[in-house]
């Protein structure tokens, strides 16, 4: 559905494999997307964030909080998001 841009479904699709399984930082990840996809800015940084309390080493969840957190003016938390992100590598 994320792929679709059909966000809502995307969004309750991710929320009940969450149910089952909660602690999976690609559901988390893919969570905070459709959640940035339907402009949900405060749900997507916190899916992001969960996925980043079990792997904080995940670049693309510190590269999708970034992109949430400029998009509600917190240039300051997008860009320390960022910038360690490409300290693990991230190209984008």
């Amino acid at each position: 559905h994320c792929l679709a841009g059909r966000w809502h479904e995307a969004i309750a699709d991710v929320s009940a494999a969450l149910e089952e399984f909660a602690s999976d930082v690609g559901l988390l990840t893919l969570g905070g997307d459709a959640y940035s996809g339907a402009r949900q800015w405060s749900k997507a940084i916190a899916d992001y964030s969960d996925a980043l309390a079990i792997d904080p080493l995940d670049a693309d969840a510190l590269l999708g909080r970034a992109d949430a957190w400029e998009a509600i003016g917190k240039s300051a938390n997008a860009d320390r998001d960022r910038r360690r992100a490409q300290s693990l590598g991230a190209t984008r």
